[in-house]
């Protein structure tokens, strides 16, 4: 809940910020992700958590595995909170948090593939 500006954040991104960093990640000239990794993301509990006005609040948890050529497997655990706002397609994600649970910050390596 805290301000980018002056809380800690791995990644705080508006959607052009979004936009670039797909644009770096899936250029082969981006050493961090290349070749790129690959994932299996398991997603549940997913629930509603609250409905105001043509925004619905949802939360769920997660585990994503990622696999990289010589490296070890990553495991990363946590919750995603979403606000979804109703439209006549249907919803559509006005925000999304990815909340990781982490003790510590640097076993973390890269985490652009989370996007």
């Amino acid at each position: 809940d805290g301000d980018y500006k002056s809380s800690l954040f791995i990644i705080a991104d508006d959607r052009e910020r979004i936009r670039q960093r797909i644009i770096r990640v899936l250029d082969p000239n981006c050493h961090a992700e290349f070749p790129r990794s690959r994932t299996c993301r398991l997603i549940t509990n997913v629930r509603i958590t609250g409905v105001e006005g043509d925004i619905v609040h949802a939360a769920a948890n997660f585990v994503c595995y990622r696999y990289r050529r010589y490296q070890r497997e990553f495991v990363y655990v946590g919750s995603y909170q979403y606000a979804l706002r109703k439209t006549s397609d249907g919803l559509r994600i006005k925000e999304r948090r990815v909340l990781l649970a982490a003790h510590e910050l640097g076993q973390l390596g890269s985490v652009s593939f989370i996007l």
